[in-house]
């Protein structure tokens, strides 16, 4: 981007807002297909608690089931991020590479290693590894934290889509890097917020709660603003889809209007042109008078995920051109933070 299209904040469609830092894992490609790289893919619930026995399973690795477990599908790169920048996980169990981790709990049959496979240019090209959880470490987590003690149905998908894999990993790397950045303005956060009206049912996959500055300075009380966040693809069904959870979700938002403030959607789109697709369709719906934004994933590999957040608007030429968005956001009050910190 240039210096005269810095100052101005807007970019021609087409051009990428942040320097090309090679292609994205998470992109979406026609024809892909799941190859499981595990030699075993199941290990018994005797075996893992053996394993524990033994030390061969130790709390750092319970650490990565967990990560998992919350965002159901990794890259090492993601989940290595994921752990680092948690200031809730002790210092003693966070470990400077988990390539030697993975291989472990994948070879033991307790996490499904799995490569996407595609062609380009007439040649077999594969994704980095991405990574979720067996049966068995989904049973362990879901008995240990989430419903402790109890023997019942572990809601969690055994069959995960390739589209719906892509989406969780790109979401768990703008989920970290934004929590890491944003912290100190962060009122809640929610992650896989699930909504449900009139039977129909879709996944808020990020909900940022702010307070924001009122531009009239004698206004004694700032505004709260919600951030709904939802990755998107480029595979076939992705305009259904999008209608289809935003159908439910301004449907859920009249009925508990006390629950949302002022919310905007951010769209992670895999690239400019993606967004613009995504524009042009929401432009011509019913929902072209909601607020939304785009995050492109070469942003997400930079700081500054506020400053990278854009929308479209026509230049004097009436040319769809990127508009850099600026948020007047505050800290959160000290009463808050001691309360929450009492809690």
């Amino acid at each position: 981007m240039s210096k005269k299209q810095e100052k101005s904040g807007r970019v021609a469609v087409g051009e990428d807002v942040l320097p090309l830092h090679g292609v994205s894992p998470c992109l979406y490609i026609p024809g892909m297909r799941e190859l499981l790289l595990n030699e075993k893919i199941y290990c018994s619930s005797a075996k893992l608690h053996k394993c524990m026995e033994r030390g061969i399973i130790n709390e750092a690795d319970i650490i990565v089931f967990r990560v998992i477990y919350k965002f159901r599908c990794v890259t090492r790169h993601t989940l290595s991020d994921a752990i680092f920048y948690d200031d809730q996980i002790l210092s003693e169990y966070k470990r400077a590479s988990y390539k030697s981790v993975l291989n472990k709990l994948s070879k033991l049959g307790l996490l499904k290693r799995r490569t996407f496979q595609y062609e380009r240019n007439g040649k077999l090209c594969s994704t980095p590894c991405f990574y979720t959880l067996s049966y068995t470490a989904r049973e362990y987590i879901y008995r240990m934290d989430v419903r402790p003690g109890e023997f019942c149905f572990i809601p969690y998908p055994e069959k995960t889509s390739i589209v719906e894999m892509l989406k969780n990993a790109i979401f768990l790397q703008f989920h970290t890097r934004f929590i890491k950045e944003n912290a100190d303005i962060i009122k809640q956060s929610y992650t896989y917020f699930e909504v449900n009206h009139k039977n129909r049912h879709c996944t808020i996959y990020g909900l940022y709660r702010f307070y924001k500055k009122e531009e009239d300075e004698k206004k004694e009380n700032d505004s709260i603003m919600d951030m709904v966040v939802l990755p998107l693809r480029k595979n076939p069904e992705c305009i259904s889809r999008l209608s289809h959870d935003l159908c439910i979700i301004e449907e859920y938002m009249k009925k508990q209007k006390q629950g949302f403030h002022m919310p905007v959607y951010v769209f992670l789109c895999e690239s400019s042109s993606h967004a613009k697709e995504i524009h042009n369709w929401m432009k011509k719906s019913s929902y072209s008078s909601i607020p939304y934004l785009f995050l492109i994933d070469q942003n997400l590999m930079e700081d500054n995920l506020f400053g990278k957040m854009f929308s479209f608007e026509k230049d004097a030429a009436g040319n769809d051109v990127l508009s850099l968005h600026q948020f007047k956001l505050k800290e959160q009050p000290e009463e808050e933070k001691q309360e929450e910190a009492i809690e």
